[in-house]
């Protein structure tokens, strides 16, 4: 029920039409472009995405240039590429956030981990007790959420309530799309 459109440049309109900005994995360092365009939709009240892949057994993540984004974007989140849910499907602790508000259940695999700072952790393992999968921080007048796992949006999709999360982040506070 969201309008969704993959591209590598912004349109003219994009602070004005977007409501959840998603950066899957980025390898290389995100330019000065992105983090304009990911700080003006958090200041309109739009969300952002961040979803980072594990550096277990090879890294397949960059959690230094990740966090350097963060960091420029204001955020006290950090990724770990390390940590997090082993190589079997993880349950997760859900936070009463946004995005996961009414969920039961959300599943990670082979993940790495997320330092929330000021920020909430959103999916936590082992019942809320331990490393953080998903984090959660209210910036500016939207919010940024961070994966440090991109299984659940694939991999484990059809797991719990993997799909309703990934549906329920287009529902900002603009409404999605």
């Amino acid at each position: 029920g969201f309008v969704t459109e993959i591209a590598n440049s912004f349109p003219a309109d994009f602070v004005t039409t977007t409501g959840t900005m998603l950066i899957l994995n980025p390898l290389d360092l995100l330019g000065e472009k992105v983090l304009l365009g990911a700080r003006a939709l958090l200041l309109r009240g739009g969300r952002v995405v961040l979803v980072m892949e594990h550096c277990k057994n090879g890294c397949y993540g960059n959690a230094e240039g990740n966090n350097a984004f963060l960091e420029a974007l204001g955020s006290s989140m950090r990724l770990s590429g390390e940590g997090g849910a082993p190589l079997s499907n993880t349950p997760l602790a859900l936070a009463a956030a946004p995005p996961t508000q009414g969920l039961t259940a959300v599943t990670a695999f082979y993940s790495g981990s997320v330092m929330v700072g000021d920020g909430l952790a959103l999916g936590t393992m082992d019942g809320g007790a331990g490393d953080v999968v998903l984090g959660y921080e209210a910036l500016y007048n939207g919010d940024l959420v961070v994966a440090a796992d991109s299984s659940i949006f694939g991999y484990v999709l059809d797991e719990a309530d993997n799909s309703a999360f990934v549906v329920a982040l287009a529902a900002t506070l603009l409404g999605g799309s």
